[in-house]
């Protein structure tokens, strides 16, 4: 059976209009986001609204100052807004990292993977979703990439804690389960407990969250927990503002 890990596909115009005709392979896909994407590819130095601003307006040049706008409203300023959820406290980040980087994270990444999920649920091949969230790094967070040593089982890994332990061999019984069968659950392996991967349900999707709260690659102590299954609710309202907006900077 074929099979498809798209995590890394945005979608583009062309590829919209697959999509929309129900011209695309109908064929099983596993794919999914980490939560700090985007945390390599921005600089760490804004600190200013304004440059917030100016970033997105240099990279998305087909963006409004109507819908810059909204994208501050969406993302709020921590400078002016002290409880916003990008309030940046690390140290070292100037005052818009977290913010540039969660809004560059879901533009480029996770808002594009989120709509194939979206997309591709409508047809007759199930499709599995994942959020990796296990912290690499007190900058990175969980960063893009970060999560293919925990797929591969990699004894520096695995040695870490037993619960990246557990987060690593839950991830390689679910990704050597789908290769070879197409589905997540399929193969038992040494991990045969781990929680069943629902099929992706377009508009009420599940999905299946690794190392929320971890951060002990990163050196510190928190454990969270390694598996769960939740409603693929996280940053919803941002992946839509980027979804009504795809045929503006997708080409």
């Amino acid at each position: 059976m074929e099979s498809l890990d798209i995590s890394l596909l945005g979608n583009t115009d062309s590829e919209n209009l697959k999509w929309r005709t129900g011209k695309w392979h109908k064929i099983p896909i596993l794919t999914g986001f980490n939560t700090n994407e985007g945390a390599m590819f921005v600089p760490s130095t804004l600190s200013k609204s304004e440059q917030f601003s100016a970033f997105f307006r240099t990279l998305l040049p087909g963006l409004s100052d109507e819908d810059l706008t909204t994208l501050d409203e969406v993302y709020p300023d921590p400078v002016s807004h002290p409880t916003s959820k990008y309030l940046e406290e690390r140290k070292g980040l100037a005052a818009q990292f977290k913010r540039v980087e969660q809004a560059y994270s879901h533009y480029a990444y996770i808002a594009p993977v989120r709509q194939t999920a979206n997309f591709a649920s409508e047809g007759p091949a199930p499709v599995y979703l994942y959020h990796f969230a296990a912290n690499s790094s007190i900058k990175g967070g969980a960063d893009h990439g970060d999560h293919l040593k925990f797929v591969t089982y990699n004894k520096e890994i695995r040695d870490i804690s037993p619960t990246l332990n557990e987060v690593s061999g839950t991830m390689h019984a679910y990704w050597t389960s789908f290769v070879t069968t197409g589905n997540p659950n399929k193969m038992e392996g040494r991990w045969k407990d781990r929680p069943v991967w629902p099929k992706y349900v377009s508009g009420t999707g599940k999905t299946v969250l690794f190392g929320e709260g971890n951060d002990e690659r990163a050196g510190l102590k928190n454990e969270g927990k390694a598996v769960q299954v939740i409603d693929d609710s996280w940053a919803r309202e941002e992946c839509e503002y980027w979804w009504k907006r795809t045929e503006k900077f997708e080409v």
